[in-house]
């Protein structure tokens, strides 16, 4: 197996592989690699381990392993892509990985761009393992292709204890966050104690929480 350091390649991003339009048509073949280290911050776009700036593809084959790639640089991230439109990853039927792929691109990449076109060769592919690196968009499974996507609305549910009549009582957030459809649970008594700290409000009792949205 080879071993690739993301940070000696010159290359102006400070990527262990660049691709660019014009280097022909046949897509590239990533075979039995690991890639490790990405210190490269000092470049405009330094963070993309692989730089994916052409139009013909990446096949990633074998056992590919990334590790500490997300440590550095302006743009952290495994894979960069640099269009909306072209070929995507392709994983052919030897790939195996135990690593996460954490994908990145430029603002126009748009939700509905495939990024992992799964009908060449059949191999079944995760949103679990392949993931998008902001928070407004995800990974999502459409048959055998992964797509970016945008990332559903998430929810958090707010706890003030109300023990402090002038202000300043201890408010926290449950540390789960939710999406529309989920069951979000209240914690009981002894739940939130555990994150609020063993709160008072002198002369009551916690027998529950107030769910109106008015508070009343």
């Amino acid at each position: 197996m080879g071993k690739v350091l993301a940070y000696i390649q010159p290359a102006a991003r400070g990527s262990a592989i660049q691709t660019a339009k014009g280097e022909g048509t046949l897509p590239l073949v990533i075979c039995d690699c690991t890639f490790t280290g990405n210190p490269t911050a000092g470049f405009s776009h330094a963070g993309g381990v692989i730089c994916y700036g052409n139009e013909t593809g990446i096949i990633l084959s074998g056992k590919i392993v990334m590790e500490d790639n997300l440590t550095a640089g302006l743009e952290t991230c495994d894979i960069h892509y640099f269009y909306n439109t072209g070929a995507s990853i392709l994983l052919d039927e030897d790939f195996g990985s135990d690593s996460t792929f954490v994908f990145g691109g430029y603002d126009t990449i748009k939700p509905s761009r495939v990024l992992i076109d799964g009908r060449l060769y059949h191999k079944d592919a995760s949103t679990e393992q392949f993931v998008w690196r902001t928070e407004e968009y995800c990974t999502e499974k459409k048959g055998e292709n992964i797509y970016l996507a945008e990332a559903p609305e998430t929810y958090t549910v707010r706890y003030d204890a109300n023990n402090e009549p002038a202000g300043g009582s201890i408010v926290v957030s449950d540390p789960n966050r939710y999406t529309s459809g989920n069951i979000a649970f209240i914690l009981e008594r002894e739940e939130i104690y555990s994150i609020m700290g063993h709160f008072i409000n002198p002369g009551y009792e916690l027998v529950g929480w107030n769910m109106e949205p008015d508070g009343n």
